[in-house]
């Protein structure tokens, strides 16, 4: 069997890694546009803030690829896929497979903004763009982030911690307006402002001004402005879907999947950030590993696994405490739910629990790591919670304990 991978990130390196487990003698090539063997994408801000060298967010050196007998085809770039004739074009090379993932992953989201390609504005999505942004922050001063989401505010603090006077600013009238309810974004906008990191909310950026090509400053809708010597884009990506599109897939915000993570095409699979399952792109990793795995498996034995969705977990590091929002953790319909919070702004801690009568429907912890892997296997399996419902919260309940007896 000859099997190809578009990607070398956690969907695609995850995939082939279960392809050659599941599959010794299979033919396995894994091709990808970057130079580099699979790093994790959110360990890029420690590089950036230089808490870790660059090997130390490798997962798999070019050995392991060799040790796995998978081909690392690197600086390669899938340009066209031909599902009839189960081909892919890679400038002008040419590969036949019996089964494709892929795993082309998503992109920073294009911002119509006035002067975004002046020198001096980045994204953060791969290593090329953490060693660029890294010189460049040495020479400058200050910095502004656009997007209060959690890339950045963790690119904040890494920029804050390289010495840059730093800025973030948010249409939204609160940091992590997806995730935090009012009273978590307050705690956290205390939080972040300790670290140094001043906050604009509810203002966007009209353009970004230059007296010749470098970045000198913002200027806001409102009229205000800023000074700016580096300025990084942190709202928001979309699925790379466009070989899959042009090939005649079907296609919606990403490539779209069934449960088996296969695509339009009874050959072709997707997971990871380019993936679609029953509406929604999830973009964490935790979502792009099972996926993977599940692909990979039905690659070899068909409809071998099911996919049934991934519970939504994004922590946030760097800020000197711990917040991590798991499952629904707003919703305008918030009245109809059973609310638990417990609050010691003091002590930085802020913990919320949304309940649909015995049911977990979500978590947000600040301050606290408490239960995280129980609170999720919780919520993913839709545990009745009738018998801990006072104690979800609680720093000293054995929830692990819970869980495991409501599996017996």
């Amino acid at each position: 069997m000859k099997y190809i991978v578009a990607g070398a990130g956690a969907a695609g390196t995850t995939a082939a890694q279960s392809l050659r487990e599941k599959s010794p003698q299979a033919e396995i090539k894994v091709f990808t546009n970057e130079n580099y063997p699979y790093y994790g994408r959110p360990r890029l801000v420690e590089f950036l803030a230089d808490e870790v060298e660059l090997q130390q967010i490798y997962f798999h050196d070019e050995q392991w690829y060799e040790t796995n007998r998978i081909e690392l085809r690197k600086g390669e770039t899938i340009t066209r896929l031909d599902p009839d004739e189960s081909r892919i074009f890679t400038g002008e090379s040419m590969y036949s497979y019996d089964k494709l993932l892929l795993a082309c992953g998503a992109r920073p989201a294009d911002i119509p903004i006035e002067g975004v390609h002046k020198d001096g504005v980045f994204t953060l999505w791969s290593v090329s763009d953490a060693i660029h942004i890294k010189q460049y922050a040495r020479k400058n001063s200050s910095a502004v982030v656009l997007g209060g989401g959690f890339l950045g505010l963790e690119a904040c603090c890494a920029l804050r911690k390289l010495g840059l006077d730093v800025t973030i600013v948010d249409l939204a009238d609160r940091l992590l307006s997806r995730y935090l309810d009012e009273e978590g974004a307050e705690l956290l906008r205390i939080i972040v402002e300790q670290q140094g990191i001043k906050i604009m909310l509810g203002e966007s950026i009209e353009a970004i001004e230059a007296a010749t090509t470098a970045v000198e400053k913002v200027r806001f809708a409102s009229g205000d402005e800023i000074p700016a010597q580096l300025v990084l884009i942190a709202a928001g990506a979309v699925p790379n879907k466009e070989i899959a599109q042009k090939a005649g897939l079907v296609t919606n915000k990403g490539v779209i999947v069934d449960k088996h993570m296969r695509t339009s095409s009874h050959s072709i699979y997707a997971a990871g950030d380019v993936a679609e399952f029953a509406g929604k792109t999830y973009g964490i990793v935790p979502a792009a590993l099972e996926q993977a795995r599940i692909a990979a498996s039905n690659m070899i034995v068909e409809d071998a696994l099911s996919y049934e969705g991934t519970v939504s977990t994004n922590m946030l590091k760097g800020l000197g405490t711990d917040l991590t929002c798991i499952g629904l953790t707003v919703s305008e319909y918030e009245s109809k739910y059973d609310v638990l919070r417990v609050s010691d702004h003091e002590a930085g801690v802020y913990k919320k629990a949304i309940l649909e009568k015995d049911r977990l429907l979500g978590v947000i912890l600040i301050g606290s790591r408490k239960n995280i892997v129980p609170l999720q296997a919780i919520i993913g399996k839709k545990l009745d919670i009738s018998t801990v419902k006072d104690s979800l919260l609680d720093e000293e309940a054995n929830l692990q304990n819970f869980v495991r007896q409501s599996e017996v």
